[in-house]
């Protein structure tokens, strides 16, 4: 497969990514995300300009983006410490209520872990976020 190929491949997943559903840190959130492998996106809610906070893989999403990232501790997600570090977030409680109130998720399954790596490190090059290092 030529570069280029590969490229053209990866826009159209990322694509899909950006496009999908949005969840919302409330509700039903545990019940929307899938056990399955994939590379997910948190944003703020309501954001049209597309800014991304954070991209992610997970080898299960719904165990990293609900029990680690909304209702882990800091030590749980790299998000959540830097959110606390960056003093967007005060403590514990604080975060947690900023992820319910001003965050939405999104998420792609990708089944391969090696694909999962590859496409994340793509995502994160392309979008930018704000807490990926």
């Amino acid at each position: 497969m030529m570069w280029d190929d590969v490229v053209r491949e990866y826009l159209d997943v990322l694509n899909e990514l950006v496009t999908n559903e949005e969840f919302g840190f409330n509700g039903n959130l545990h019940g929307d995300l899938s056990t399955l492998g994939g590379v997910y996106r948190i944003m703020k809610s309501g954001d049209d300009s597309g800014g991304t906070l954070y991209v992610g893989m997970a080898k299960n999403l719904q165990d990293r983006i609900y029990y680690n990232l909304l209702m882990g501790d800091r030590g749980a997600h790299t998000l959540r410490d830097k959110l606390i570090r960056r003093g967007v977030c005060i403590n514990e409680q604080d975060l947690t209520n900023y992820l319910r109130k001003n965050c939405v998720c999104q998420y792609r399954i990708i089944d391969r872990r090696q694909q999962r790596c590859l496409f994340e490190h793509f995502a994160i090059s392309i979008l930018k976020p704000e807490f990926n290092d």
